[in-house]
């Protein structure tokens, strides 16, 4: 409900806005080009333990940043390529219990926790309303998919019992893998040349639980997240 909410201010604001501006039909046989920047929730509690959507001592959010090239097919279809970097730095990470490969469970807790995503993914756009005159105009449903590369790091203090906290050892464990991804969109943008878009989507990056790493990403099942993003693109 609240995505929807948010969904309904962002149309509204596009709206209020767009009137002050000169519009222009969406055209056809063009190639585009921008960059965007997104808010990450992780739908995971497993991940979210670890990375929090905010880092209160820090001041930080989960971001992604992402550029891409699209071309714009007709006045309903377009397709793009859209890759992108994910990266969260925190501190407010939890403790959680790890079975080690010699069948010992301690209680660790991350320090410097740090995750870092590159989906490389390929989208095709669909504009229901791509013929219209007016502002549903640049109402988009967005599907798209590829290949993803997601390395994790941090420093763990191990403790024998979470209740006594009685320190074992510290190490710095990582893990690098290759997966892939999907994710569906919904989103709004501009017609000018130069414009702007909203846009809300529901990336799912499934995880093999191998629990090789006493790292989340060993450990949790999908790495699955809602991103909110802010475009800015111009058409050539």
């Amino acid at each position: 409900m609240k995505i929807i909410t948010g969904l309904i201010i962002l149309i509204n604001l596009y709206y209020n806005c767009s009137t002050f501006a000169q519009y222009k039909s969406r055209e056809s046989g063009y190639s585009y080009a921008g960059v965007g920047y997104s808010l990450v929730i992780f739908t995971n509690p497993d991940v979210t333990n670890i990375y929090p959507v905010f880092d209160i001592r820090n001041g930080r959010f989960i971001s992604e940043f992402n550029v891409f090239y699209g071309f714009q097919i007709n006045k309903t279809i377009a397709i793009e390529i859209n890759p992108a970097i994910v990266y969260a730095s925190t501190s407010e990470a939890k403790g959680y219990y790890y079975n080690t490969p010699e069948k010992n469970r301690y209680w660790y807790i991350p320090q410097s926790a740090s995750l870092f995503e590159l989906p490389i993914n390929a989208r095709i756009k669909y504009f229901p309303f791509g013929n219209s005159k007016n502002f549903t105009e640049g109402l988009y449903l967005g599907l798209s998919a590829g290949p993803v590369y997601i390395k994790e790091q941090y420093d763990n203090y191990i403790y024998t019992d979470s209740s006594t906290l009685s320190l074992f050892k510290i190490s710095t464990d990582n893990n690098d893998l290759w997966n892939w991804n999907v994710s569906f969109s919904i989103g709004i943008s501009s017609m000018q040349k130069f414009g702007y878009g909203f846009e809300i989507s529901y990336r799912m990056i499934p995880l093999s639980v191998n629990r090789k790493t006493p790292l989340i990403s060993s450990n949790a099942s999908n790495f699955n997240s809602f991103n909110l993003s802010l475009k800015a693109l111009f058409g050539f």
